[in-house]
């Protein structure tokens, strides 16, 4: 029964496969925009993908911040379920290092807890 209930508690993190962990941002029912800065992976991906832990939210605009300053806003709604990953976001054509993922969010339902942990997978 302990075993049950921390398990339920901790944070998922595994990467999807051929994936890994890009970065993290903790995000609340007050502010609408959060953003992630990649620090810890410095080559690039073909796909992004995100996923919430804690609470569901709608995802409303995304904005990828490039290696050399280049930028590409992305209008698509995700809805991200509780420890469920998004569907892919792929990125067209040659694109240098990811730097930093900017997103716009709206909180869904009611929230259990006061914040959700967004986990940021880049897909190789």
């Amino acid at each position: 029964m302990a075993w049950l209930l921390l398990s339920s508690c901790s944070t998922l993190r595994l990467a999807p496969p051929g994936g890994t962990l890009l970065g993290e941002s903790f995000v609340d029912s007050s502010d609408q925009t959060s953003r992630v800065s990649i620090k810890a992976y410095s080559g690039t991906v073909k796909a992004i993908r995100f996923m919430a832990n804690g609470n569901e939210i709608e995802i409303e605009k995304i904005i990828l911040g490039f290696d050399g300053g280049e930028k590409l806003a992305i209008d698509e709604k995700l809805l991200l379920s509780v420890g469920a990953l998004s569907r892919r976001i792929e990125l067209t054509g040659a694109k240098p290092a990811l730097k930093s993922i900017e997103f716009t969010y709206r909180p869904v339902g009611s929230w259990m807890t006061g914040r959700t942990d967004i986990l940021v997978y880049g897909i190789k």
